[in-house]
Formats: C-alpha cells, sequence, structure tokens
C-alpha cells in the first residue's frame, strides 16, 4: 500500500468535495477543513483522511480509509471503530466513516460494521464500505469528477467493452480533462498506478 499513499492522500486533498459527494453519494455535501490525521492513541495509516464537512446543514467528520487489500493486522470493523472513537471524543461532533476498497478482491467479506451485547449493554457501530470494483464506472466517467478519474479504471466498464477499450476512454477523458497541465500530468500518473492495481501496467503506458 506504500506506494500509493502519497498519490491517493494528495488526490483527497485536492479534490476533496468529490471524494465527499462519493462517500455521502449526494451534492448535499460541502468539505470545510481537512483535519489533522495523527493520533496519538492509536497507529494510522498514512492514507487516512479526515475532514470536517457541512452535511445537510450540519457540521460533521468524515473520516475516508483506504484499502488496497484486507486487514492484516486487526480486523478492520475494529480498525475504524477505533478512529471513529477517537475522532469523537476529539472533536465533540458526529463521525461518518468509509472504507474505500480499490482492489477487487479487498473488502468483500467486510461486514460495514461492529455489533455485540443486547439492549442492557453493548455496541452497535456502523460504517460504509465502497468497493470500485462494484461500482459502474460509465456514470463516474460521464459525470466527468476530476479527482475521482485515477480511480475509474478500478471500476465496472460499460457491458460488451473489453479491457483496452475501457482503459482507453478513461486515459482520453483524463487527457481532456478541463485542468492546467500540472495537474492533468498528475491525473495521468495517479491513473496509471492505480490502475496498475487491477488492470496491465503496460496498457496505460502506450496510451
Amino acid at each position: 500500500m506504500a506506494q500509493y499513499d502519497e498519490i491517493v492522500k494528495h488526490l483527497m486533498d485536492r479534490f476533496a468535495d468529490e471524494f465527499a459527494t462519493l462517500a455521502f453519494d449526494t451534492p448535499d455535501v460541502k468539505v470545510l477543513e481537512t483535519l489533522d490525521t495523527e493520533q496519538q492513541r492509536i497507529k494510522v495509516h498514512r492514507n487516512d483522511m479526515t475532514f470536517k464537512v457541512l452535511y445537510h446543514n450540519e457540521t460533521v467528520i468524515l473520516h475516508i480509509e483506504v484499502q488496497t487489500h484486507d486487514s492484516r493486522d486487526k480486523p478492520m470493523p475494529l480498525q475504524v471503530l477505533a478512529y471513529a472513537s477517537e475522532l469523537l471524543l476529539r472533536h465533540e461532533l458526529l463521525v461518518y466513516s468509509v472504507v474505500l476498497d480499490l482492489s477487487p478482491n479487498a473488502g468483500q467479506n467486510d461486514p460495514g460494521g461492529y455489533i455485540y451485547g443486547n439492549d442492557v449493554f453493548g455496541l452497535q457501530f456502523k460504517y460504509q464500505v465502497i468497493r470500485l470494483a462494484d461500482l459502474e464506472g460509465a456514470a463516474f466517467l460521464e459525470a466527468a469528477s476530476v479527482g475521482l478519474l485515477p480511480f475509474i479504471p478500478l471500476m465496472k466498464p460499460p457491458m460488451g467493452m473489453n479491457t483496452e477499450e475501457w482503459i482507453q476512454k478513461c486515459v482520453e477523458k483524463t487527457i481532456n480533462a478541463p485542468v492546467d497541465t500540472q495537474t492533468r500530468a498528475t491525473l495521468l500518473f495517479a491513473l496509471s498506478t492505480l490502475g496498475g492495481l487491477v488492470h496491465d501496467p503496460y496498457l496505460f503506458q502506450i496510451l
């Protein structure tokens, strides 16, 4: 995961509103501030991103945890619960947590929560799991959300379209994105780097 940390963090920081829209599945959200992700009590992965956002006219915390594979340390529900608890304690705001799985094999068995106990003692904690492999890529490509372009090759291609055609459409859309030259170069680099998680990197190089 280390080789993807910086590019993912850069994209989320640069295009925070687009990732907030993806997380909440609504345009009625506005990122107010990118928050410091360093937490003293728990281990924090470098690619964690935490934002203070305005969601349906209420200020809340959005935490996004990006995964290329299933957790090999602690179970993901316990990790996300630890993050959310620390953020709730620190900011005293509602915390919405999202796990964004980049690889098709990641998150298939993620329950999206942690529950135990009964009506007297216990805990019920839920978070959203977004598996890019389950999303229809064409809809995101048509929406032209610039910050999400490098992630679209990891989504499902349109029915009947082969891998090479799909990657070509993603590359062309990125080349024609309404951004400056430096940002376009960053997006193309990110697209080929992240796309290599699923597809042959050579397909990106020749394009």
